[in-house]
């Protein structure tokens, strides 16, 4: 499967809301360890993405994964990630 295919406005947008969120935004990030529906989106639908780390990373796709995604780790970076996405669509919807 295809690379993600990353918008440069849309980047730039996210990378702004992550450092709003207090967290570091990598410019370059290595590709996903997995194939992935959302590379052929990205080459229809302006993208990017948007991904909360942890330490020791996240074990995709295994059992340790699904124990990983449903601690209290995974509820973490799932908040995380949608105050990054709610700040990402003030910017990209913004008027002004």
């Amino acid at each position: 499967m295809p690379g993600i295919v990353p918008h440069p406005a849309t980047t730039a947008a996210v990378a702004e809301a992550m450092r709003a969120a207090g967290r570091d935004f990598a410019s370059d990030p290595p590709p996903l360890p997995f194939a992935t529906d959302f590379a052929v989106v990205s080459r229809r639908v302006p993208s990017a993405l948007i991904g909360v780390g942890r330490p020791g990373g996240w074990s995709f796709h295994t059992p340790l994964g699904e124990e990983q995604f449903a601690s209290e780790d995974g509820v973490t970076a799932a908040v995380r990630m949608a105050q990054v996405l709610a700040l990402t669509a003030v910017r990209l919807t913004a008027t002004g």
